[in-house]
């Protein structure tokens, strides 16, 4: 019902260009709502919107239980150069004291069978986590994750303190969630400025530097002792969307490309920085990702050059009679007892 009643206001608001009073069901909601009432509000220029939508002191499901806090927060946007992250990290509680998050395989709804586009990610999302489960963890790919408070301050053994004391991982909340003092706190910290000058972004919170942020703060928690597990439950935990469209698969190979390499190609590039900060295996693992974009060039010239030798007749592969030919034939035959 909450869904649907939902789906109905966004609807009829898009359809008729503005929020009427018919879809107002309370003064918070009018409070809240007001600010989308300014001839300066816009998609790319507005204040930030929060709206306390359940709380789990008053609402209760069906059975009488208390519902969880569910809170909408709509950052503030600015014309002015910065970095917004879409991410929507939950909570987790764990008994090991570095593990950082638990990363939960992507799924997809409205995929066709053909898949053209390989939006799936099956090797990105499920085959590359299985294997650095193995060592120290799944990297983080930006959504299907919970996230331990604490992860966001420091390394397991260097807590950072945060500007504010109430955004402290350990800080117990003794106030209504939808009071005004807490309600402008949370205001103050959605804001654009308030991460000027303050440890935010780079020893707080998510890691800023790179267009995939995701890979980049997986990497850096890691780097600094944190531990992470892969958890591939036979019923799917997340649903999304996948791009169905060339230029939107486009659009995101070239941001994950691009962002990807800012990483490979920097102080913290996990061929030196990583290497030193979790070992071989773990910078290789990340360094697989790192330089995704560069496979392009050996996948060209292995999809070419056979093409090219076998036109011209000249042989690029040792004959059978050749020495050569057993480390073809050991390649080849090698994965053959894992497939049977």
């Amino acid at each position: 019902m909450m869904y649907e009643s939902m789906k109905m206001k966004v609807e009829g608001a898009v359809e008729k260009g503005k929020v009427n009073d018919e879809y107002i069901c309370s003064e918070e909601e009018r409070q809240v709502l007001s600010q989308y009432r300014t001839k300066d509000f816009t998609r790319q220029n507005h204040p930030s919107l929060i709206q306390v939508l359940l709380n789990s002191k008053e609402d209760v499901d069906s059975t009488g239980g208390a519902m969880p806090n569910l809170i909408y927060v709509s950052r503030r946007r600015a014309q002015a150069p910065h970095i917004i992250s879409r991410q929507a990290p939950s909570t987790l509680w764990s008994n090991r004291s570095n593990c950082g998050y638990v990363q939960f395989p992507q799924r997809y709804h409205g995929l066709n069978n053909a898949d053209i586009y390989a939006g799936e990610h099956k090797r990105l999302f499920l085959a590359n986590p299985i294997g650095m489960d193995g060592l120290n963890g799944p990297s983080y790919v930006g959504t299907g994750c919970f996230f331990r408070r604490r992860v966001f301050f420091g390394a397991p053994s260097s807590f950072v303190e945060p500007e504010i004391p109430n955004l402290a991982p350990d800080h117990i909340v003794d106030k209504p969630i939808n009071g005004r003092e807490f309600l402008s706190l949370a205001h103050h910290v959605a804001g654009c400025n308030y991460e000027n000058r303050t440890n935010w972004g780079s020893k707080i919170g998510f890691r800023y530097g790179s267009l995939v942020e995701d890979y980049y703060t997986g990497y850096r928690l890691q780097c600094e002792g944190w531990q992470s597990i892969f958890c591939d439950p036979s019923r799917p935990a997340f649903l999304g969307d996948v791009p169905i469209t060339l230029i939107d698969v486009l659009n995101q190979t070239k941001r994950w490309s691009v962002g990807l390499l800012e990483v490979g190609f920097s102080k913290y590039s996990p061929s030196t920085f990583g290497v030193r900060a979790m070992g071989v295996l773990m910078a290789q693992s990340y360094a697989h990702y790192a330089f995704w974009a560069i496979w392009c060039f050996p996948v060209t010239v292995y999809a070419v050059l056979p093409s090219l030798a076998l036109l011209r007749g000249i042989p690029i592969f040792p004959k059978v009679y050749e020495p050569s030919f057993f480390l073809y034939a050991f390649m080849f035959l090698g994965p053959m007892d894992k497939i049977v």
